[in-house]
């Protein structure tokens, strides 16, 4: 008898714990093993993978060139990793009878990039199994908000749309996928005595031991979170898709996302802003998935967290080895605050005069400068 094969593929979505999946996915190969799954295994140029896996969405998506974990993360010509990632299939993956993958960009492929993907599975006799946990819209936004803070400001966040686009993916995995889609509530799977992960495994009738598995935890502080924010709306990253910023390194904010602090919220301010359209993305959801799928919206607010003489300490000590621009950036954030703590106050003023101690420092080793020089050469 023909065994069946059938591969798993937990699309995500963003910000719904799926690195933590992909941790405990790949701690556990040898026991998936054992219980008939593979989850597959590759790295290319000694680059592993965000997912600790295969990238199908690199293989799938409509422009590979534009895919971030391909060149600009990790420097890989995107035609050479896709055809490692095809040559692993060939090889390996196509004669496994039960494959699991695990990938969030999945959901943010096109529809075209989905039959693609649901074609080729499909082509090598595979039934698929496509698994997305979906958040509640405001929670939703609270989280994405905290991940986009590393490269981008809170107010491009506020202004992104974000829950309609989780709409139009979860539309597009409907329409190419059909009946092999499953959604579940992320809070709900949150609910499981081992987390989403547990939630998750339980779905495949796995056993996984409960200290077998991982929890990433990438949250940040209130303050990493509007510190990195009003960096990066006045010194972004990138000026445009194919032209980086000059002054910044990649990751030279890493640093700023280990201040130790309170939770992140939004203000109230912000979530008015984002109400309206968190209301709407819940009644769109609700025609899809059904009116009982989300939890009700806790819409949760409060005050910019104050910054303390320890976070401010940890800012002083950071100083000297942080680039000169992000200093003077912080200088910047750190002069807005209303700081009420003495303490907090005067380690504020020591970064201040250091940053001027810095910026002394790069002005005395320049040459001088010739007034009289001729403007016009």
């Amino acid at each position: 008898m023909k065994t069946e094969k059938i591969a798993i593929i937990h699309t995500g979505f963003h910000k719904t714990g799926s690195s933590s999946v992909q941790h405990s996915l790949a701690k556990n190969r040898a026991r998936l093993e054992e219980q008939g799954y593979h989850y597959p295994d590759i790295q290319i140029n000694d680059v592993r993978f965000y997912n600790r896996s295969v990238p199908l969405h690199g293989r799938y998506c409509d422009e590979p060139e534009k895919f971030q974990h391909y060149r600009y993360q990790n420097g890989l010509d995107p035609d050479f990793a896709n055809s490692e990632i095809d040559a692993l299939f060939e090889r390996e993956l196509w004669s496994k009878p039960k494959l699991i993958f695990s990938d969030e960009f999945i959901s943010t492929l096109s529809p075209a990039g989905l039959a693609r993907l649901r074609d080729d599975f499909t082509a090598h006799g595979f039934n698929l199994r496509a698994i997305s946990y979906i958040r509640e819209p405001f929670n939703s936004i609270v989280s994405v908000a905290q991940q986009r803070a590393r490269h981008d400001s809170l107010e491009k966040t506020l202004a992104s749309g974000r829950s309609n686009k989780d709409i139009e993916r979860i539309s597009a995995i409907i329409d190419v996928l059909g009946t092999d889609a499953e959604f579940y509530s992320f809070e709900k799977a949150c609910e499981h005595p081992a987390g989403p992960i547990g939630f998750f495994f339980q779905l495949l009738d796995i056993e996984i031991p409960a200290d077998e598995v991982v929890r990433v935890n990438e949250s940040m502080s209130d303050q990493s979170v509007r510190l990195l924010s009003f960096i990066n709306s006045v010194a972004p990253e990138r000026i445009s898709f194919k032209r980086n910023n000059r002054l910044r390194r990649k990751f030279d904010f890493l640093p700023l996302t280990k201040i130790e602090g309170e939770k992140f919220q939004f203000t109230q301010k912000e979530v008015a802003i984002i109400k309206p359209g968190v209301l709407k993305a819940r009644k769109a959801m609700a025609a899809i998935l059904g009116d009982d799928f989300l939890p009700p919206a806790p819409f949760t607010h409060r005050r910019e967290a104050e910054w303390t003489e320890q976070q401010l300490s940890y800012l002083l000590d950071l100083s000297r080895k942080l680039d000169l621009h992000l200093l003077i950036r912080i200088n910047d954030f750190l002069a807005q605050l209303d700081l009420k703590d003495k303490s907090a106050y005067e380690i504020r003023e020591q970064i201040s005069l250091y940053t001027r101690e810095r910026l002394d420092s790069e002005l005395s080793n320049l040459p001088p400068v010739d007034d009289h020089a001729d403007a016009s050469v």
